[in-house]
């Protein structure tokens, strides 16, 4: 299922004047929310500015509010989206793949972005790669 594809349509049709999203979807992919939810936590989380990307500092302090964290992976031969997609395909979990002005979305080894290597090949420069988990917080039993 391409998560991507149904979040953009919901995008283009409900929130016409809305552009670079690409923040808001990664959100909703990552947390499995939908894509009114991913861009309201931007609005009221970090002051998110309709048809205005965020900072990597910015988006991951939404996670972290919603009780995630960004892990750095370490994934040297990966120059490009491209390659970095190949690199992930047999992962499971949600990965985001940051470029200069974009981020990109693996989940369970699927590019759920325009930039998959089936749709559209995005070549940018990778400058990094962070596996998102859900924060596990130990329990106190009495």
């Amino acid at each position: 299922m391409n998560k991507y594809k149904a979040l953009r349509l919901v995008a283009t049709k409900y929130y016409p004047t809305e552009t670079n999203y690409c923040t808001v979807i990664a959100l909703a992919i990552a947390l499995d929310i939908k894509f009114g939810a991913a861009r309201s936590l931007l609005y009221r989380g970090v002051n998110r500015v309709t048809a205005k990307g965020i900072s990597v500092r910015k988006l991951h302090a939404v996670l972290r509010a919603q009780g995630y964290k960004a892990g750095f992976v370490s994934l040297h031969k990966s120059k490009t989206p491209v390659s970095a997609q190949r690199a992930l395909s047999k992962t499971t979990g949600t990965y985001f793949i940051y470029t200069k002005n974009h981020v990109a979305t693996v989940q369970d080894g699927v590019m759920q972005d325009w930039s998959n290597n089936d749709n559209r090949k995005n070549l940018d420069r990778t400058e990094s790669i962070y596996k998102i988990e859900k924060l596990t917080y130990p329990t106190t039993e009495a």
